[in-house]
């Protein structure tokens, strides 16, 4: 924030968007790399550094607590980009 206002920045909602799109990206790779790995039975770094991962499918509950979740973040960033 002190960054921010030492170079009047006008723009902490693009910024956090462009953060969370990012890590959205990375996520996918990560996930990707790992299927593909599985695929070809072969060991990459990144399964050595994260152990074996594996993606679940959420039921109802579970959606309905990350969609929770996702709003308590959003509103999180949201007001705290305002102060």
């Amino acid at each position: 924030k002190i960054s921010f206002a030492m170079v009047d920045f006008q723009y902490p909602y693009f910024l956090s968007f462009v953060h969370m799109f990012c890590n959205s990206l990375g996520t996918q790779y990560v996930f990707w790399r790992i299927k593909r790995d599985d695929k070809l039975q072969t060991e990459s770094k990144m399964q050595k550094w994260l152990g074996h991962l594996v993606r679940k499918d959420l039921d109802k509950t579970g959606n309905w607590y990350i969609r929770w979740f996702s709003l308590i973040f959003s509103l999180n960033i949201a007001i705290g980009n305002v102060s």
